[in-house]
């Protein structure tokens, strides 16, 4: 398991892993950027004890 964050500020957006920061880019978006509500938008917290998360991705299909 690895801890793995994303921190995004003004125009830059850096990775982080296992608390070492390893690599920040230049992030295009205006002076004025928002948050798009149309779909999911998910933000997450710093976990405090060792718990552990599992997530499983769900692959969904169109049917015609």
């Amino acid at each position: 398991w690895h801890r793995v964050a994303i921190s995004i500020e003004k125009k830059t957006v850096t990775m982080i892993v296992d608390c070492k920061k390893k690599i920040t880019k230049p992030l295009a978006r205006n002076d004025h950027a928002i948050i798009n509500t149309d779909g999911i938008t998910v933000f997450g917290t710093r976990i405090l004890d060792e718990d552990v998360f599992e997530a499983s991705k769900a692959v969904l299909q169109k049917s015609y």
